[in-house]
């Protein structure tokens, strides 16, 4: 079993993390003469063979250049990545990697345009929008759990998306601090209107939004039913809490049986113990069923999904299969059996397959409902699709996900580490085709028993009266869904480049060069 990261943006392995490098020169290179034939040797003749301006390399590993670095990536591609029979052929010394005389290209700019051009030619999303560089410091920061900016996430409304709502507030964030909540509309930063037509103030908008260093400060007002409110928000780094919410409804709530809630927003480092913890909590309780919000989840570790999906489903898990890896032909052949268990334990350093951690709770569920968003995402659909392998009823209640069912282990060379796609998951069943993600109330292998319902800025998450949860609650009560309504609170379905901002270390590239704020670092 390896240990893999499934997030929408990236992932942390065994301790080891991936980025973007930067820097430039043409020292010393191995033998890289024709376009064609560029880095034909293995990888691991490039390796470490740094630029020399090179900031995040270590000092020691600077003896080679650009070039031999831009190898390294592409020879790592042809042995690893999981379409790489399809890599475009590139030119390394194009000046859209090298510059020209007075207009140069600094080697960050460089690394990340040569890596997206191999994955993405031309722009083109359709098949992988998701693969990235990140700095080693930042990978790793965010997987432990540690974020630094504003603490928020924000969302355009379906009605109009010029303007944007609060969705989200992480508790021991700048933002929660200065009292801003979920269902906040965000009228200016800075005195620049959200609203604003101008394109490039709305850009500015975006870029305050999407992150900011610690101890940088913005002025922000949101709107609300009593009138405006101005804070002075000053960013900082912070702790996530991955599960931020646990609860018992029972018979007070009307139910005539103890129901579990458990909001969960990251399969980060943390999330391994605080699930543990929660999911003992709600053994204790006899719960009858289980709801997880995972509407803001974007994913992140994948063997932590294997955990919880064991805790959901107990007994009737083990000995199968949580999910199997599909790799590229030539690391199929050297590694044909990938298989991930459900995992009984918890994981430590050094024992991938968990066999001395603890044992874990199980709750011995037969059915589980899932509150889902365009935001819920690679690990959080891992789970979905593990459990869905083992005949467990997945009902999903919110809107469809955002479809990753790829996952990718991070390759460290030169100081960042390379989250490049390297396997397709599939479940027990062999199914993993979920590209365009789940979706509620829906036909076909994709769809999923359930609610299609918009989310609700008008109620605190977890609370009985929320859109989502009282949509699951009417659900497992009767088995029907609740008349749609739009308004205020009715969200637009992300796509790749929604404006959903989450303050957080990780500086993401997606296609065009926009930036990718979203935190769930590593996973599927």
């Amino acid at each position: 079993m390896r240990i893999r990261a499934f997030s929408r943006c990236g992932a942390l392995l065994s301790g080891v993390l991936l980025a973007a490098c930067g820097g430039g020169g043409n020292g010393p290179s191995l033998p890289i003469t024709a376009v064609a034939g560029f880095a034909t040797l293995p990888s691991s003749s490039y390796a470490n063979r740094c630029a020399p301006d090179n900031p995040d390399a270590e000092a020691d590993a600077r003896t080679g250049s650009r070039i031999t670095e831009m190898a390294w990536v592409r020879a790592m591609l042809k042995e690893r990545y999981l379409w790489n029979d399809d890599l475009p052929v590139l030119n390394p010394r194009d000046p859209r990697y090298q510059g020209r005389p007075g207009d140069p290209v600094d080697h960050e700019t460089a690394l990340q345009r040569w890596f997206t051009d191999h994955v993405r030619p031309g722009g083109d999303t359709r098949r992988d929008a998701f693969s990235y560089r990140l700095r080693l410091q930042a990978a790793e920061t965010s997987m432990a759990g540690q974020e630094a900016g504003w603490g928020l996430s924000v969302a355009a409304a379906s009605a109009d998306p010029a303007r944007l709502y609060v969705t989200w507030v992480d508790p021991d964030g700048p933002a929660a601090q200065a009292g801003l909540r979920r269902g906040d509309e965000l009228l200016s930063v800075d005195d620049v209107a959200v609203a604003s037509a101008d394109p490039d103030a709305r850009q500015q908008i975006d870029i305050y939004l999407a992150g900011a260093a610690p101890g940088s400060a913005s002025v922000f007002t949101v709107g609300r039913s009593d009138g405006p409110l101005t804070r002075r928000l000053v960013a900082a780094s912070f702790e996530r809490q991955p599960v931020p919410l646990v609860s018992v409804l029972g018979t007070e709530s009307g139910l005539n049986e103890p129901v579990g809630y458990l909001l969960f927003n990251a399969f980060n480092e943390p999330a391994q113990w605080a699930l543990k913890q929660a999911l003992a909590q709600l053994a204790a309780a006899r719960v009858s069923d289980l709801i997880i919000d995972l509407r803001y989840n974007g994913g992140g570790l994948g063997f932590i999904a294997s955990q919880l999906a064991f805790m959901v489903a107990g007994s009737s898990s083990q000995g199968k299969t949580f999910n199997q890896s599909r790799m590229n032909p030539e690391r199929t052949a050297s590694q044909p059996d990938d298989a991930m268990p459900f995992l009984t334990r918890t994981c430590s350093d050094g024992d991938e397959r968990c066999e001395r951690g603890e044992p874990l709770p199980a709750l011995g569920l037969k059915r589980v409902y899932v509150l889902t968003g365009s935001e819920t995402c690679s690990a959080s659909e891992l789970l979905i699709n593990g459990l869905r392998g083992i005949d467990i009823e997945v009902v999903q209640i919110g809107g469809g996900t955002c479809g990753k069912p790829y996952g990718f282990e991070g390759v460290p060379n030169c100081g960042a580490s390379t989250f490049a796609i390297d396997v397709q998951a599939t479940n027990a069943k062999g199914f993993g085709d979920y590209a365009g993600g789940f979706q509620p109330g829906g036909t076909g292998p994709t769809g999923l028993p359930g609610c299609e319902v918009p989310d609700d800025l008008g109620h605190a998450l977890g609370d009985r009266s929320e859109a989502l949860l009282a949509a699951a609650l009417n659900h497992r009560a009767t088995g029907q869904c609740p008349i749609q309504t739009t308004g205020r609170g009715a969200l637009a379905r992300p796509q790749v480049d929604l404006r959903q901002y989450r303050a957080a270390p990780l500086d993401l590239s997606l296609p065009g060069g926009a930036r990718h704020p979203a935190v769930s670092a590593p996973a599927l």
